[in-house]
């Protein structure tokens, strides 16, 4: 048994990778071998999970075939990150135990089933048990998630409620933005505001906000300061970017620039925080933090784009909320940045009569909604925004490559990107 083991071992060794083939090896260990570190991407599917199935069952039987012994997952570990050359087609038992998506999905569907707070005063509570009730992406909470996976193998307290802090934090946001905009629905359902009052939506936002910080303060002692560093610089960016948004307001148009500044400010940095975050709680070195809070940042650009281009385009039921409400509120969008900026003279007159149709009954507003997208269409305004999507998602996930992760452990980064901006799709 020894000799037929140490032979079978000689065999695989001294063979050359152009030769494995004929030693029984399959088409699903090949990627590993196709290339000197044993790390060449491979297609993938919707997620990784297969193709680790696949390789980790090609694995066993060809070590079964051949009477090698499994290598224990710390050996195996030990192999990987030295990159010794065919003992690196062992690696698939590294990523078979790693984190995948499924468990994050569950792991977040618990988070929120559990997630409690104070019962009384209950006027004060229930709009937050609401805002958490009607759901939502749960996109940052998710990234964190996700961040944390790329450097551990199990989900811990210490990350769970850091995570879902940020969806907290988000809700208060959407609350007083709701009120801002003069919102009636939020994700199919009245919007707290109108639900209840504006006083009481003002009021159980600012305990949301609260409540965040008590989930932060959960983190482990050794990344608190970091991350509640990284929070409330955040936070208050949030806030800025409300606040250049409610300036643009009085503006007859802005800049690109501008416009990009404030997205970057009220979007973007929250879900890059949240990718950082995870990075930080999951103890990453600081170059891997940052490479994944650039991925979070270009992401966020992204997804408000995306998020502008759907209130045009989407279909209402599947938006989860009205649709044309920025056009009627004449809020400066890109769709509405990039128009004025493509716009000749009688154009540009043509988008400010539009902008100032009344809209006081439903037949106004949608004849309101109507010119407006007519001069978008012209101006193929739309198409721009789903290429700068695009260019957006390309660009975020080139800083995430530079991580250097498995094939499998990408595939969660290149999935999330591709969730979140697929909407427009």
């Amino acid at each position: 048994g020894c000799y037929h083991r140490l032979t079978s071992l000689f065999y695989l060794v001294a063979y050359p990778v152009s030769d494995c083939n004929r030693i029984g090896r399959s088409a699903a260990l090949q990627p590993y071998l196709a290339s000197e570190d044993g790390r060449k991407e491979v297609p993938f599917g919707d997620s990784g999970e297969k193709v680790v199935a696949s390789r980790m069952f090609d694995y066993c039987c060809f070590a079964f075939l051949y009477h090698i012994p499994i290598f224990p997952y710390e050996v195996a570990k030990i192999l990987y990150f030295l990159k010794i050359p065919y003992l690196c087609a062992f690696v698939p038992v590294i990523d078979f135990i790693m984190i995948t998506q499924q468990q994050i999905e569950a792991t977040l569907k618990a988070m929120f089933e559990d997630l409690t707070f104070r019962q009384e005063p209950e006027g004060l509570y229930d709009p937050l048990r609401y805002m958490i009730k009607i759901g939502g992406k749960r996109v940052r909470p998710r990234l964190c998630l996700t961040a944390f996976s790329l450097f551990k193998d199990e989900f811990t307290q210490e990350i769970l409620s850091p995570a879902a802090a940020l969806e907290v934090f988000h809700s208060f946001t959407l609350i007083h933005d709701d009120i801002m905009d003069k919102a009636d629905v939020r994700r199919g359902v009245p919007t707290v505001y109108k639900k209840w009052d504006e006083n009481t939506a003002i009021l159980s936002g600012d305990v949301m906000s609260i409540e965040s910080y008590r989930l932060i303060a959960k983190a482990p002692a050794k990344a608190l300061p970091k991350v509640l560093e990284l929070f409330s610089v955040t936070a208050a960016q949030v806030c800025e970017g409300q606040q250049y948004d409610m300036d643009f307001e009085n503006l007859e148009q802005v800049e690109m620039e501008d416009y990009m500044k404030m997205v970057g400010l009220k979007t973007a940095v929250l879900i890059a925080c949240s990718a950082k975050m995870g990075a930080l709680i999951a103890d990453a070195p600081q170059q891997a933090c940052d490479l994944l809070y650039d991925y979070g940042y270009d992401l966020g650009l992204a997804f408000q784009i995306a998020d502008d281009w759907l209130d045009t385009y989407a279909d209402p039921d599947v938006f989860g909320k009205a649709i044309g409400g920025d056009i009627l509120n004449n809020k400066k969008t890109w769709l509405l940045t990039r128009a004025f900026l493509k716009s000749d003279e009688g154009t540009r007159a043509r988008l400010l009569d539009a902008m100032a149709l009344p809209t006081d009954t439903p037949q106004q507003k949608e004849a309101k909604i109507a010119e407006v997208k007519r001069i978008y269409e012209e101006l193929q305004v739309g198409k721009d925004a789903l290429e700068e999507i695009v260019r957006l998602h390309t660009r975020a996930l080139n800083h995430v490559s530079a991580l250097n992760l498995s094939p499998e452990r990408f595939a969660l980064l290149r999935d999330y990107a591709n969730h979140l901006v697929g909407r427009t799709k």
